[in-house]
Order: C-alpha cells, then sequence, then structure tokens
C-alpha cells in the first residue's frame, strides 16, 4: 500500500474515533436513552472497525505472500509478522465480530454492551494506529 493511501486511512480512522468521542458517552444509559448517540457511534465504531481490517489486509499483501481469509484472520496474521502484539490482534479479531453483528444485525444490538466495548475497542484501535502509523 503507498503511503499516501495508508495516510488517508488513518486520518479516516482517526476522524470515526473523534465523531464516537464527541458524544461523550458518559454510561451505558447515554447511549440506550439516546438514538442519534447510538447512530452515530455504532456508525463510526463500525467504520473504524472496518477500516483498520482493511489496512491490515493492505501491509498483508505487501508483507505476505497469502491473503488473509477473514477480516479476523488478517489481524492475527500481523502478529505471526510480528507488526503488532498478539494480544492486540485477539481483541481486534473479536471486535472484527462485533462490527459483523452490528453490520449485519444477526441480533438485536445491546447497548450496554457497546458501553463496554467503547471502553477498550478505542484504546485497542488507537494502539493499532499508533504501530501502523510508524511502518
Amino acid at each position: 500500500m503507498n503511503r499516501s493511501t495508508l495516510n488517508n486511512k488513518i486520518e479516516s480512522v482517526l476522524r470515526c474515533l473523534n465523531r464516537i468521542e464527541s458524544q461523550n458517552v458518559q454510561n451505558q444509559n447515554d447511549l440506550v436513552d439516546n438514538y442519534d448517540k447510538q447512530d452515530i457511534v455504532m456508525l463510526n465504531l463500525e467504520r473504524a472497525i472496518q477500516l483498520c481490517a482493511d489496512i491490515a489486509a493492505h501491509i498483508l499483501a505487501d508483507h505476505a505472500d497469502t491473503i488473509s481469509p477473514t477480516m479476523a484472520a488478517a489481524f492475527s496474521n500481523l502478529a505471526k509478522l510480528n507488526i503488532i502484539p498478539q494480544d492486540l490482534s485477539l481483541r481486534l479479531s473479536k471486535a472484527v465480530g462485533f462490527r459483523n453483528l452490528a453490520v449485519h444485525q444477526y441480533k438485536e444490538i445491546d447497548y450496554s454492551i457497546v458501553y463496554g466495548i467503547l471502553q477498550n475497542c478505542l484504546i485497542d484501535i488507537k494502539h493499532f494506529i499508533k504501530i501502523i502509523s510508524q511502518l
């Protein structure tokens, strides 16, 4: 992936994170009771996870002979190449699972769970972007 494309994707992730943080979600009721916050948080969380998976796939295309069969596997493969830590790859893989549930609406979204995800996933996405930015 050329540096310009990578930088554009990184900037898009950062915009998503800024939009999420702009909602100032203090507790799960902030999401449960506010449809606008739900929409802004969910859309931007889905986008951020998708963009991170895209970045991972592009990096793997440049550094590996095989393409990952799934978005979650892309993070595992980055860990195998020692690009990201193994524990981060596991958490980002779980974030992809959440993204899939949200996008495909396999079941009703539990915003108390989303609040919990926000507490950790945003940190993981920021960590991933910091690592990728230094490549």
